[in-house]
């Protein structure tokens, strides 16, 4: 389940909303002529329409679709359905789709399958996790239907242009989003991709926009993030350790040691490159030491689902520190000159 998919919540709509979601989703989807019987008899479908398809050997043809949107929150069973099939079978279209919020029984699955052969329109069962996955691929759909917090929807907005165009926000919109987000609520995924930005971008958010000028102290949330990180570890190995080849794009704390200020953490966002792919995964990677015997390792991949990696370190010592700055700088030199003004680390 990718990111977006985990606010789908069709408990939350109503049965009306449940159809017209169904209706826009239709649209985004090719279909045509849609025509939604909201309300009344509605003729054994609640949707109808028409996608136009091009073959190049016969043209340009039509096919007719009937919809029918079942929001339940327990199994479909065959009585559920038995009066649209009767319904498609006096009108025959071409199609009979069945948009289903839940599941359909097993018994449903089998009694489609047996009668399937003796009809003239195929049918179709989109069932609840099929259809959050459709859904899922239309933020405007999720954000009208299932998203009421004007804060979620700017961290939704903010991760999927990070994905999308990596784009990454300004301080103003992160000390907002951390001013105003329950960050107990936000499921982990989020609480890494906030935590992680912030180092793997440190010198523009930090020491540009806030610490030179503005002095705002985000430090609490900062801490409030790594608790919930850290309870969440899960890899005890570094992060990079099982990579085939890593090309480090960005440098930030250390890595940047040309600044000559003392940092307590690396970041990085590193290009991963396989063994058996050609094209390389675009990472964020993050090392920091949190006190003297604590350090925490995340890699956060950049791709829908907000994949991670997290190591949290209860014995830490400056070997787990030069281990890493060696495994993400493939130039030994490099690391050596890392390593040596590492003060923060020792």
């Amino acid at each position: 389940m990718n990111t977006i998919e985990e606010y789908i919540d069709f408990k939350k709509i109503t049965f009306d909303k449940f159809e017209e979601l169904c209706f826009e989703l239709l649209l985004k989807h090719g279909f045509s002529k849609l025509i939604w019987r909201k309300g009344g008899a509605d003729n054994g479908r609640d949707i109808e329409g028409q996608i136009i398809i091009n073959n190049s050997l016969i043209g340009q043809y039509n096919e007719y679709f009937f919809f029918e949107c079942k929001k339940y929150e327990n199994a479909i069973s065959p009585e559920k359905l038995n009066s649209k099939i009767a319904w498609a079978d006096a009108e025959k279209p071409d199609h009979l789709v069945f948009l289903i919020s839940s599941y359909a029984s097993n018994n449903c699955r089998i009694w489609l399958n047996k009668i399937q052969n003796d009809k003239s329109y195929k049918i179709h069962v989109i069932e609840g996790e099929e259809l959050k996955r459709l859904i899922s691929q239309h933020d405007d759909l999720v954000s009208k239907y299932f998203i009421e917090n004007k804060y979620l929807n700017l961290l939704y907005d903010t991760i999927n242009k990070w994905i999308i165009h990596n784009l990454t926000p300004n301080f103003y919109t992160y000390y907002y989003l951390l001013e105003n987000l329950n960050i107990s609520e936000l499921n982990i995924k989020h609480q890494v991709f906030l935590y992680t930005l912030y180092y793997t971008f440190y010198s523009k958010l930090e020491e540009l926009e806030n610490e030179n000028y503005h002095g705002i102290d985000i430090l609490e949330d900062l801490n409030e993030l790594l608790n919930n990180i850290k309870a969440n570890s899960n890899t005890e190995i570094p992060v990079l350790n099982i990579e085939f080849k890593i090309d480090a794009l960005s440098d930030e704390g250390y890595l940047n040691y040309e600044t000559g200020i003392d940092y307590d953490f690396i970041a990085s966002e590193v290009a991963i490159f396989y063994s058996h792919v050609e094209n390389c995964k675009i990472t964020y990677y993050l090392f920091k030491r949190i006190n003297k015997n604590e350090a925490i390792e995340i890699l956060l991949y950049q791709n829908s689902d907000l994949d991670f990696k997290i190591r949290y370190i209860v014995n830490y010592n400056f070997e787990h520190y030069k281990e890493v700055v060696h495994l993400i700088s493939y130039k030994p030199k490099f690391a050596e000159k890392v390593i040596n003004i590492s003060s923060n680390m020792k």
